[in-house]
């Protein structure tokens, strides 16, 4: 988990709050109006850190499981280019391992919801692929 600047937390610690509440919209525009103008590197630790604190902090993880799907998709799969798809394999495989290296509550359950979202992510990579291949042919 990238440990982010303590100066962006209380941002972002904003939106978990929102997130306990079960305000999915606000949540996820919360965040996506929070990271608009981040360099890439920036704003996939900023995704790691609140994603991964909701993951900790929200009892309902289908609350966090739709949230985390509608930022990933409006970031990276509205408009589908392969460098976004592996940033969201990326983002998504380090959360599952520090989940794994850590130990956290819940650690079963959460890496299924981060996993079904990889599996998303997999459909959609393919899908792209299988264009790429139709308008450029094969490799």
């Amino acid at each position: 988990m990238p440990y982010i600047k303590k100066g962006l937390r209380p941002v972002f610690d904003s939106a978990v709050i929102l997130a306990q509440k079960g305000e999915i919209g606000r949540t996820s525009e919360w965040i996506l109006s929070a990271i608009k103008n981040m360099e890439p590197k920036v704003m996939d630790g900023c995704l790691n850190y609140v994603f991964t604190q909701m993951l900790r902090k929200v009892e309902d993880l289908v609350t966090v499981r739709i949230i985390m799907d509608l930022v990933i998709n409006s970031l990276f799969w509205s408009q589908p280019k392969y460098i976004k798809f592996e940033r969201v394999e990326g983002l998504l495989g380090r959360m599952i391992k520090e989940y794994h290296r850590r130990g956290w509550k819940r650690q079963k359950k959460v890496i299924q919801a981060i996993g079904s979202i990889m599996g998303m992510n997999d459909c959609k990579t393919n899908s792209y692929e299988d264009e790429c291949i139709e308008k450029n042919g094969d490799i």
